[in-house]
């Protein structure tokens, strides 16, 4: 009976461990997403106010860590920043 119930407990892992990795890859970007978010981003990027600029950077930009004694910046951006630029730019997004 023990053996069933470590079964069954390892089994409800497993499916929880997949329905993660399926959450995670749904929210996944892909070259063409980004390739249409950034096409044209050097002219509207000049034409934008600094306020405008911020407001691009922080809505794509999560963290950035800088290692002074490596001389290493390490950027972590925010998973939906693109798909939000795309769609506020008319670019149809994959869901």
């Amino acid at each position: 009976m023990e053996f069933n119930a470590t079964l069954e407990t390892a089994q409800q892992k497993l499916t929880l461990a997949k329905e993660r990795i399926a959450a995670i890859q749904a929210k996944a970007i892909d070259r063409e997403e980004v390739s249409a978010a950034l096409a044209s981003f050097v002219p509207v990027w000049e034409q934008l106010s600094p306020r405008e600029q911020e407001r691009v950077v922080r809505l794509l930009v999560e963290r950035v860590e800088y290692d002074g004694k490596a001389g290493e910046v390490a950027i972590t951006f925010r998973p939906a920043g693109i798909k939000t630029l795309a769609i506020e730019a008319g670019h149809e997004v994959k869901s």
